[in-house]
């Protein structure tokens, strides 16, 4: 089973998140961390992958408490190790300069926080591919 990273400081955005990905048929394990540092301590120590799966996918928000969702993106891109791992960014804003620099710092996707995470869950399926739908 894949493993999603979930850097969301929001507990009802990570509860609501939790309960759409399912909805959807998302098959998929969610490991959550609240702050960019928690996501760099994880995914520094991906080596020791026993207690810390690694993620399929990192979906970070860009509003963070102590350092903002697009200084993430900027530190795993500077990571020669994490080159590869797909990011998708999130954010409450439809602010297209926002986007537009999520992408431009490396996520490989971004996608608008709605009351039902329609957009997120829509974009975790493309990403993720259809091999991790239910039957």
């Amino acid at each position: 089973m894949k493993t999603l990273l979930c850097v969301e400081d929001n507990q009802d955005d990570r509860l609501l998140l939790g309960y759409a990905l399912k909805l959807a048929g998302i098959v998929c394990d969610l490991e959550f961390v609240r702050t960019a540092a928690e996501a760099q301590v994880y995914l520094a120590n991906h080596s020791d992958r026993k207690h810390l799966p690694w993620p399929a996918l990192v979906l970070t928000d860009l509003g963070l408490p102590g350092g903002s969702g697009l200084e993430l993106l900027a530190w795993i891109r500077s990571q020669p190790s994490l080159a590869d791992l797909p990011l998708m960014a999130m954010s409450g804003s439809e602010n297209p300069a926002l986007q537009r620099q999520a992408l431009e710092l490396g996520a490989t996707d971004c996608a608008l926080k709605t009351p039902g995470f329609e957009d997120v869950v829509k974009r975790v399926k493309l990403l993720l591919g259809a091999e991790n739908e239910k039957a």
